[in-house]
């Protein structure tokens, strides 16, 4: 059955098919989600060299508390917070929920860039 919405400001044909979340921002979601598990990969580096330290105090606490595994946990569960409202914006804005996801990847991936360009300094690379 097809309907037509009237309560925007231009009428367009509604479905009532079911919406498929499967594939919805399937690549942005994977890329957060892999720059994610790079910076909790180099944190647990740096950190194993002893000659670094969590700087985030968040994370330093969870750290001091509950080791390298509870702020590996912690890390998750903030990835997957964004990931649900990243899921929340896209029912009403899809292009919105893209670029928060664009925006998160590109955040950290500088994070990790930089947290290599640590790693390769204490290795005597730069």
């Amino acid at each position: 059955m097809i309907s037509v919405d009237i309560s925007a400001n231009h009428p367009t044909l509604v479905s009532n098919r079911p919406v498929s979340w499967r594939g919805l921002l399937e690549f942005e979601k994977t890329m957060f989600v892999v720059f994610n598990l790079m910076d909790i990969v180099m944190t647990y580096l740096l950190l194993n060299t002893g000659s670094f330290y969590e700087s985030n105090p968040i994370a330093n606490f969870v750290l001091d508390g509950w080791g390298i595994v509870g702020m590996a946990a912690f890390k998750l569960v903030l990835v997957a917070f964004v990931l649900l409202i990243a899921n929340v914006v896209a029912i009403w804005r899809i292009g919105t929920a893209r670029k928060l996801l664009y925006l998160g990847s590109f955040m950290i991936g500088t994070v990790v860039t930089y947290s290599g360009y640590l790693m390769m300094s204490f290795v005597g690379w730069f």
